[in-house]
């Protein structure tokens, strides 16, 4: 079976570490967490979170993911050109208003 998986993400365009986990319960709905990482200085942004059958996550799951890994390289950008974790706060706070 021939997949277009990992092509998929590299069209993100993100570079660092893309973590995924997979959690499937007993009603076979999975929840899937994506975490974006850069470096340590951006360690406390939160997971990105799905929760859905096998089906939807292979109709929409990078659709849905494609907006908010470029917000976050976004973030981690800023962040790294800003080097100060006030300055990463302010900016979250205005950004989430």
């Amino acid at each position: 079976m021939k997949t277009n998986f990992f092509q998929q993400i590299a069209g993100l365009g993100f570079t660092g570490n893309f973590l995924l986990n997979i959690h499937r319960d007993e009603t076979g709905v999975q929840t899937v967490s994506v975490i974006l990482k850069k470096d340590k200085a951006v360690d406390g942004l939160p997971p990105m979170l799905f929760k859905a059958t096998a089906d939807e996550l292979d109709e929409g799951f990078f659709e849905q993911l494609a907006q908010p890994a470029k917000q976050t390289a976004g973030l981690i950008r800023f962040r790294l050109k800003c080097h100060g974790s006030e300055c990463l706060g302010h900016f979250i706070l205005k950004w989430i208003q």
